[in-house]
């Protein structure tokens, strides 16, 4: 049930994503820069990670390695982040949906807000990147690459998102 939910959630944001982009309104100077500054603001490029550390507390507490993905489709009008394990064997599993996208915040962090108002950061690690973010009781961590595995147009990696979850 809850996959068939964040499918149709995914499915609804990659919709959303169509319409922006393929509408025959033409961006003017003003909008073009805007969308450069929010690109600029932006902690990571849209495109897959690779994750190889969890720490979650809270319910269901735990930490160690895995052979994890950490997808992000960043763009102006709706960005989606998706982590998840490349196997099952420690049920990592986490659609967030961004309200606000990132901001760059104190000690080189930054800060957006969930689709529930809670704080996403993604904050420098000594080589690497560590998102911290919160469901339900748990406060989860997931240390990801500075450098993409991959990387896409918003849209592309909205589609590989939906794949991953399928």
């Amino acid at each position: 049930m809850k996959k068939k939910f964040y499918y149709a959630l995914i499915s609804l944001t990659a919709a959303t994503f169509c319409f922006a982009s393929c509408g025959s309104k033409k961006e003017t100077g003003g909008e073009a820069q805007e969308v450069s500054t929010f690109y600029a603001d932006q902690p990571v490029e849209s495109g897959i990670y690779i994750a190889d550390r969890y720490d979650i507390t809270g319910d269901n507490a735990r930490k160690g390695h895995f052979d994890g993905r950490v997808y992000f489709s960043l763009a102006p009008e709706q960005s989606v982040i998706y982590v998840c394990e490349n196997g099952n064997r420690t049920k990592i599993n986490y659609p967030l949906t961004l309200s606000q996208p990132f901001a760059p915040a104190d000690s080189g962090r930054y800060v957006a807000k969930d689709s529930r108002g809670q704080d996403i950061v993604v904050a420098p690690d000594s080589a690497n990147y560590v998102l911290t973010f919160e469901k339900g009781e748990a406060k989860i961590a997931i240390t990801f690459d500075k450098t993409p595995k991959s990387t896409g147009a918003p849209l592309d990696i909205l589609e590989q998102i939906n794949k991953a979850i399928e």
